[in-house]
């Protein structure tokens, strides 16, 4: 009798100092969960029922069952169910049944019910869920670290392109929750058992996110120079400007295409950049214009690297590409633009190949396009231009 009771006291030692073990790894943050005996509180912060809970789940325990929601949920397309707001619904249905069928009499099943129930609404009516967990009312906070790494994950770049990653992380904060019931229940050792399942998950997670990244785009091969490319000055320059600073966008990604092309053709020889204006405005203005422009071109390649010897010239009005007969005026600016263009003609080894050309960017009809006209003041500049 007496090694029977020797026996009982050891075993209960040894579950006592489990269980102790257990509260230590699970970093509970929630006193009241650690309390028992006559320091236990009987506060709404240690889970007593308030009017206001009664109200809140008690409604869901009768319109609403884990069995319910699992069927609209089932009902919606992969896309919705997939997701992390509906990989999170699912979770808590399972967490619902889980605890459901352990004759959990604590209220987490309505709780777990409701916030399915929450989600799945959501998603039916393509309306926007938070993607806040909820403070429940039998969960205490636990293991702070894991929640900080699927914070970090749901920060991560590759989070929105990636649905495997959404499911781990939504199904974890679940877990995560209910091993907080599990925890606020005194039941030690069995939530210390799911956070080590979740801590197992989570250390997949970069695995997941990484798998998810599209792979490296493979860089475009250098394309071959054509003897001469045309540049429309309307998608070069800013109104009014030739020099580097009042390129346009369309501008630089044009000639940084084209310094690349020229760093990878090593049989340039030389390259010469003509500038042309339309035939509006005085021939002064348009011939010094057109010979910045160019002069611009030449100064931008030159600054990407461009080595081989380099000249510009312009030409103003001369060498029109069209010839146009409108007399409104801004039909006629539109009509002329092919004519205000840089042309960079490059010199290979060899014999030349046949010339090719850019066509020049296309063209709205009813939008106005530059001209190249002298500004005389900002009161008559147009505001097209």
């Amino acid at each position: 009798m007496k090694h029977s009771i020797m026996a009982i006291a050891v075993a209960l030692a040894v579950a006592g100092c489990a269980s102790q073990a257990a509260r230590d790894a699970l970093q509970i943050q929630d006193p009241t969960a650690l309390a028992n005996g006559f320091h236990a509180e009987q506060s709404t912060l240690a889970g007593a029922v308030t009017d206001e809970w009664i109200e809140q789940y008690g409604r869901v325990a009768r319109t609403s069952t884990p069995d319910d929601v699992q069927i609209r949920l089932h009902s919606l397309g992969p896309r919705e169910r997939d997701g992390y707001f509906g990989a999170k619904a699912q979770c808590w249905i399972n967490a619902a049944r889980e605890e459901r069928a352990l004759h959990d009499g604590w209220g987490f099943v309505e709780e777990a019910t409701r916030q399915a129930d929450l989600l799945t609404g959501a998603l039916e009516n393509h309306a926007q869920s938070s993607a806040e967990n909820p403070k429940l009312r039998t969960s205490s906070l636990l293991r702070p670290d894991l929640w900080q790494q699927l914070m970090a994950a749901k920060s991560s770049a590759g989070w929105p392109a990636c649905p495997q990653a959404q499911q781990v992380v939504a199904c974890a904060e679940v877990g995560l929750i209910h091993a907080g019931h599990e925890a606020w229940t005194r039941a030690f050792d069995a939530s210390r058992r799911r956070v080590a399942a979740i801590e197992q998950q989570i250390a997949m997670l970069p695995h997941t996110l990484s798998a998810c990244a599209p792979p490296p785009q493979p860089s475009l091969p250098p394309r071959a120079l054509p003897p001469k490319v045309t540049l429309p000055s309307n998608a070069l320059f800013e109104f009014d400007r030739s020099d580097v600073a009042g390129m346009l966008p369309q501008g630089r990604t044009q000639l940084d295409e084209l310094a690349r092309d020229l760093g990878a053709d090593f049989d340039v020889t030389a390259i010469h950049a003509d500038g042309y204006t339309d035939r509006i405005g005085g021939d002064r203005y348009n011939m010094a214009l057109s010979q910045r422009r160019a002069d611009t071109v030449v100064l931008y390649l030159r600054n990407q690297g461009a080595t081989v010897p380099m000249s510009a010239a312009g030409h103003g009005k001369a060498n029109p590409v069209v010839q146009c007969g409108e007399r409104e005026r801004h039909a006629l600016i539109d009509c002329l633009a092919p004519n205000r263009r840089v042309e960079v003609t490059f010199s290979h080894h060899g014999v030349a190949e046949a010339a090719s050309q850019v066509a020049p960017a296309g063209h709205t009809r009813n939008v106005p396009q530059p001209s190249d006209d002298p500004p005389t003041s900002e009161a008559q500049v147009p505001a097209y231009r």
